[in-house]
């Protein structure tokens, strides 16, 4: 019997999925589909199935968006799936699709096989799509400016992909409370499953790609615009219980800003007091995907940009070989491999800077962290009423728990978006007020204990000290500093915060931290050099030196750094010239092996480098004792201190002036910042602003390095060069004479005084005691000046280790010893 009712033979899928051909082509042609068409089916299948006629729709649309990118038809996607958002019945169930946020997936499946994956998976990366490497040209010699219509097209396309991006998930949130919170639990698990982006090393096959994370963070951040009004008049919406309890966002790994775990774990353990509201989700949404996204991108770009420019500069070595003729047959192999990696690596830049230096994206953080920082001084602020009214200093000596156990990587994303933007984009912030950043800068560099990693503090006074630099087109009295010298904060609070911390970096705990102190404080010296103009600031330094203990430790580890440095930097330049000499003698040179030029090639690059940091850095230290002895006299001039001054001055004067001055004529000195007669008139300088009995009496004892010859020579050279004043010459020449005087006093007391016992020596000096101590644990007396500049930097007896502080030791008996000790 036939069928009554034959069956269409087709290999044409029947159902929903029929209607994604129709969804990608535009409504207002006869082959879309009319928007109250959509509208009917949502009403006829409400309540009754529409889930499973939007999941075939969904999935289709995304499996075109998936092949889609940035340099083919992206727009047909997003139109179709623009299409369904806009019937809100349709966006409500889209969350409730099989594929919107499946459990099992990786992060690296979840940007390809979730609902919305592919879309936010869009890139303008190369690391993503390796299609838009064409857009960027070949050849090492390119530059942002032959690629200023790649970056336009980029920063174009990305920019419209963002803004449907956002149209897309606000019409899902919009559509109901409970697709609102899929839709941010989407976010939320995306975020979970890729934490491993804020790793320092992660393979990238594990973890979502740039573009895909990049993308979320910029939707949310227009979710943010709402509430990043100038005066953060929304502020206090912001939950400061956020991870009390069981937190979305799971932070028990995370370093605390200050928190011990103990105190971490009871805060975890308490049951939250209030629900979390909208701005609060995106606020710490946003912080933990700029976490995991643009910040770790901040930091990956400056390895990436040193690895770049090693690379770079082992290439130039090579290709100057080859030039000379003088290259081997393995290393011209080299040049090529050289040339091949330098053009993919200079194609990644490139890629790279067209979106994380987007000033538009730029200036987007800026206004989130702006936020950010003032919702952490809030929470700081006692009244917890800052930025309604001024934060009140100094803020109690423990902060509350709720700051104490915040992830550090809050504070650590702020200062990496500061650094960043400093250094590369100084525009982005240049017509700001900064009275955020100054007032967050201040407020945690002078409060003790709220941040306990020393490197994170230190960040802060990198900042700043970027700030003092001037930036492209501006002059060099024009830069973001110029707050520094304006802002009330900053008036009341730079000075102490940069000296108590100049000595608080002595100690971080690292392995490095010998070496880390110098770059530390080679900002802080820089910070201070440019605010020491100001009346105001100098006052405040003037004030800090009155706490006799305190600035004496300061001025204890400025004389170390620069005894160190001096010493280091004069030592290295001494190795380059011996090189430079041997390598000059062609004839002996070119009878050498390769490797042993090699060797010595090798140890010469070394020692410029070194030698340029050492200078550098012992150029600043000796340039701040010259101003800060200029106006400051009696902590330099403490028993502790002044002897070490006077030994430590003269030692290097001998180097720069003595015999030893033919060793330091290096080539082109100016590579190492070396300024012989700039650091000898500071030195000189050092000596005038000094010069009183006390000073002179220090400058008599010194046996070792002193000599009267020495200071007529560098008045000659000083003279000479019109360094200093005729007036300065003669009042140098006039100290010279006082020493000598004191000095022929000293000899004649002592061939008076005869042979002094052993008992009233110095054990350490072998000197005269004048205040003889005991020390209580190893029973040893010592001359009090003595001790005191040895607990300025060990904390130890020197006699058995044990732990001693100035207060422990007992005056000696010794004083009653027949008129020995004065």
């Amino acid at each position: 019997m036939p069928d009554m009712f034959p069956q269409i033979q087709s290999n044409t899928t029947l159902g929903a999925s029929q209607l994604v051909e129709r969804l990608m082509a535009d409504q207002d042609t006869p082959s879309g589909i009319p928007i109250e068409f959509l509208k009917d089916i949502a009403e006829r299948f409400k309540d009754d199935g529409l889930e499973n006629i939007v999941q075939p729709l969904v999935s289709g649309i995304a499996s075109r968006a998936r092949s889609a990118t940035i340099l083919t038809d992206w727009r047909t996607p997003f139109r179709a799936i623009l299409s369904l958002i806009e019937v809100p019945a349709i966006a409500a169930v889209i969350p409730s699709v099989a594929t919107w946020n499946p459990s099992n997936a990786t992060a690296r499946q979840i940007e390809a096989f979730s609902a919305l994956g592919p879309f936010f998976n869009t890139s303008g990366f190369c690391s993503d799509d390796s299609s838009v490497v064409e857009l960027f040209g070949t050849g090492l010699k390119r530059n942002k400016a032959d690629s200023a219509g790649a970056f336009s097209s980029i920063r174009g396309t990305m920019r419209g992909i963002h803004t449907l991006l956002f149209q897309v998930v606000n019409g899902i949130i919009r559509s109901g409370p409970e697709p609102k919170e899929k839709m941010l639990g989407y976010f939320y698990s995306v975020m979970s499953k890729n934490e491993r982006r804020a790793q320092m090393q992660v393979d990238r096959a594990t973890v979502s790609g740039d573009g895909f994370i990049y993308n979320i963070t910029e939707v949310l951040m227009q979710f943010c615009d709402p509430f990043l009004d100038s005066s953060h008049s929304k502020v206090d919406k912001i939950s400061l219980t956020y991870f009390k309890g069981d937190s979305k966002i799971d932070i028990s790994k995370e370093t605390r800003i200050c928190a011990s775990k103990e105190l971490a774990d009871a805060y975890a353990s308490e049951t939250a007091t209030q629900a979390t509201n909208f701005i609060s989700d995106i606020f710490f949404l946003t912080l933990g995907f700029h976490h995991i996204g643009i910040s770790r991108m901040y930091i990956d770009y400056k390895r990436f940009m040193k690895d770049f420019y090693d690379m770079r500069e082992q290439y130039d070595r090579l290709k100057e070989q080859e030039t000379s003729g003088q290259i081997s047959a393995e290393n011209s192999l080299l040049i090529k491999r050289y040339e091949t990696r330098l053009e993919t690596m200079l194609t990644f830049r490139l890629s790279l800077e067209s979106q994380i230096m987007d000033p538009i994206i730029l200036n987007h953080s800026f206004q989130f962290y702006n936020l950010a920082m003032a919702w952490l001084l809030r929470m700081v602020d006692p009244a917890q009423s800052y930025p309604r009214s001024p934060i009140k200093l100094p803020l109690p000596e423990k902060p509350a728990d709720n700051f104490a156990v915040l992830p550090e990587y809050i504070i650590e994303d702020i200062v990496e978006y500061f650094l960043f933007v400093l250094r590369h984009s100084p525009e982005t912030v240049g017509s700001s007020t900064l009275d955020e950043l100054i007032t967050f800068t201040m407020v945690f560099l002078i409060t003790p204990g709220y941040i306990k990693n020393p490197y994170l503090k230190a960040k802060l006074a990198e900042i700043l000290f970027y700030m003092t630099l001037p930036y492209r087109g501006q002059r060099n009295d024009d830069t973001l500093g110029i707050k520094l010298n304006t802002h009330p904060v900053a008036l009341q609070c730079l000075i102490p915060a940069i000296m108590n911390f100049y000595v608080e970096v002595e100690n971080t705990g690292r392995s490095s931290q010998f070496y880390d102190k110098f770059n530390i404080r080679y900002n802080i010296s820089q910070i201070l050099k440019f605010v020491w103009k100001n009346p105001i600031h100098r006052d405040m330094v003037k004030t800090e030196s009155q706490k006799s203990d305190s600035f004496v430790r300061f001025v204890n580890l400025l004389m170390n750094d620069t005894t160190y440095l001096l010493d280091e930097g004069l030592t290295k330049l001494g190795e380059i010239r011996a090189i430079e000499v041997e390598m000059d003698d062609k004839a002996t040179w070119e009878a050498q092996t390769p490797q042993h030029q090699q060797e010595r090639d090798s140890a010469y690059r070394t020692a410029q480098r070194q030698a340029s940091s050492y200078i550098a850095l012992g150029n600043e230290t000796v340039n701040m004792l010259s101003y800060l002895t200029q106006v400051i006299k009696e902590p330099f001039l403490t028993a502790e201190i002044v002897d070490r001054l006077a030994t430590m001055l003269d030692y290097n004067l001998v180097i720069l002036v003595g015999d030893k001055m033919s060793t330091l004529k290096v080539k082109n000195p100016e590579e190492y910042r070396f300024q012989p007669r700039i650091l000898l008139s500071d030195i000189i300088a050092i000596y005038l602003n000094l010069d009183c009995p006390t000073f002179i009496s220090a400058l008599a004892r010194d046996d070792r390095s002193y000599s009267a010859s020495i200071f007529y020579k560098a008045s000659r050279i000083l003279e000479g060069r019109s360094l200093k004043s005729a007036d300065e010459i003669v009042s140098l020449k006039n100290l010279v004479q006082k020493v000598e005087d004191v000095r022929q006093q000293g000899a004649e007391d002592e061939e008076e005084l005869g042979e002094i016992p052993d008992e009233f020596l110095d054990p350490l000096l072998y000197s005269l005691m004048e205040d003889p101590v005991l020390l209580p644990t190893s029973n040893i007396s010592i001359d009090r000046s003595t001790i005191k500049s040895h607990l300025l930097s060990d904390t130890t007896d020197p006699f058995n280790r044990m732990p001693l502080k100035i207060g422990d030791v007992i005056d000696s008996k010794l004083r009653e010893g027949g008129g020995w000790c004065f």
